[in-house]
């Protein structure tokens, strides 16, 4: 049967008298006064809600963006987000469970938390290894001239499922107590310690496996990277290097002092336990140290943060920006009167120039009219993406119409009656080319005329009659 992880009755600090009376393996166990507990629960527990709402505010400025979601590097970074979500919001319940009573909440709520800390702390690890593989790589085939492939969508969700599956076995592990024990580390967090007999597990196997190894080669890929010279002075790839590099500098930053307490708190007695209770505050604020330097570092993620914040969940297509750009030509092209508003409500001033107006024609307005285009601006489909690929597409095939119109029309003699277009009966205007051909015919026509009857009989040649004085005035 597993050893309990909690002490009945608790061993204060204020009850020890005489640290020889305690084995090196009893100086974790120590746990703080019942005052001290419950201040130290609720400062953790405020710390915790602060680290899940920073950690779901990047795990949702991330989905939310297909073109966040599309790029291999920001995956990365909302898997190291999600361990960070978990175990900030388990903490969270543990310690506004415990504040209370001033004391650790329970032995169940003991195990649950061993497996969530571990889980995430290794989980965290290792997909920072992974993450250091990426960025060695990158630089390494920049370094020689060679072209990088960046991981698929579908590599780093793999790379993520192995890590996540790994984390998972060793939260298992520490949860049901397998090959060593876990107990309130000071009374307010329970973690996998040291127990006699056990010594070679903790220190060969479990230290190793969730945080030496991958942290050892964290360092080791670092000083290979600055030893070579392997970071370009400028480009991208310095930028998204360093970028990264910083997010994995401050994960060791909040760490490593956590760490060094543990092994310290081993051998040596603390005489209070802040000694203890600062390291683990400091790990705690990873996640909200984390979110704060990407959203100072990366653009579209700051960005995609702030519409989060604004409550704006619409998804953040590219398909959606085209299609404003798309909408914004056509207006400024087809309707010159027109004043279109930019995405963040600025009026654009879409009037065209004159020579544009005049090549434009008759058929600017019929093709663009305001009724036309108002409806493109206003429906939307499901996913909030306005709809004009459909009617942009209607619109270029009405231009060819119009032009082919206004082409048969100026190829037409002015008896068949072609004066004026139907688009310019519907507009007021007529094409210049063909206002100038049927001017020089009348004038043709009225010099003839005129000529015949200073010189002898009209001809029976239907082209030498005069014409209908109405059809001339039209002309």
């Amino acid at each position: 049967m597993p050893e309990p992880r909690l002490d009945d009755p608790w061993l204060f600090r204020s009850n020890v008298t005489d640290i020889s009376e305690l084995s090196r393996f009893d100086y974790p166990r120590v746990s703080s006064s019942p005052d001290d507990l419950h201040v130290q629960f609720a400062i953790l527990g405020t710390i915790n809600i602060l680290v899940a709402l920073a950690s779901g505010l990047l795990i949702l400025s991330i989905l939310r963006s297909k073109t966040l979601r599309q790029k291999p590097f920001d995956l990365y970074l909302l898997f190291i987000a999600i361990p960070d979500f978990i175990s900030g919001f388990s903490c969270m319940l543990t310690c506004l469970l415990s504040v209370k009573g001033k004391e650790y909440v329970g032995e169940a709520m003991c195990g649950y938390q061993s497996f969530y800390l571990n889980a995430s702390v290794t989980a965290n690890t290792w997909m920072n290894a992974v993450i250091i593989y990426e960025i060695h790589k990158l630089l390494r085939f920049s370094h020689v001239r060679r072209r990088y492939i960046p991981p698929t969508r579908k590599q780093v969700i793999l790379q993520a499922a192995g890590v996540y599956c790994y984390a998972c076995v060793w939260g298992v592990i520490c949860a049901i107590q397998a090959f060593f024990p876990s107990h309130a580390y000071g009374g307010f967090y329970c973690i996998p310690m040291e127990e006699k007999g056990y010594s070679w597990f903790f220190y060969l196997i479990f230290l190793p496996g969730v945080f030496v190894l991958p942290s050892m080669y964290a360092v080791a890929v670092l000083a290979h990277i600055m030893w070579k010279g392997m970071l370009p002075q400028t480009g991208k790839r310095r930028t998204l290097a360093v970028f990264l590099m910083r997010i994995i500098f401050l994960y060791f930053l909040v760490f490593v002092p956590l760490a060094i307490s543990i092994l310290v708190g081993n051998f040596f007695y603390f005489e209070s336990s802040w000694g203890y209770y600062v390291p683990a505050v400091m790990n705690h604020l990873q996640g909200i140290l984390t979110t704060l330097l990407i959203y100072c570092t990366n653009k579209k993620i700051s960005a995609s943060m702030n519409k989060v914040l604004c409550c704006d969940c619409r998804p953040d297509d590219p398909r959606l920006r085209q299609s404003l750009s798309l909408q914004k030509s056509l207006q400024r092209l087809f309707n010159p009167n027109m004043t279109v508003t930019s995405e963040d409500g600025t009026p654009i001033s879409s009037r065209m120039s004159s020579g544009l107006s005049g090549v434009s024609g008759n058929f600017s307005t019929e093709l663009a009219s305001e009724n036309q285009m108002k409806p493109m601006l206003e429906d939307e489909d499901d996913d909030g993406l306005c709809v004009v690929e459909e009617s942009a597409t209607e619109m270029k095939r009405g231009k060819s119409v119009a032009f082919a119109d206004q082409q048969q029309l100026e190829e037409q003699p002015i008896q068949e009656g072609g004066i004026a277009s139907q688009n310019d009966e519907a507009t007021g205007e007529r094409p210049m080319s063909s206002a100038r051909e049927n001017d020089d015919m009348a004038q043709e026509n009225h010099e003839n005329n005129h000529g015949n009857d200073n010189t002898g009989p009209a001809t029976d040649d239907p082209q030498d009659e005069p014409q209908d004085e109405e059809q001339i005035e039209m002309v």
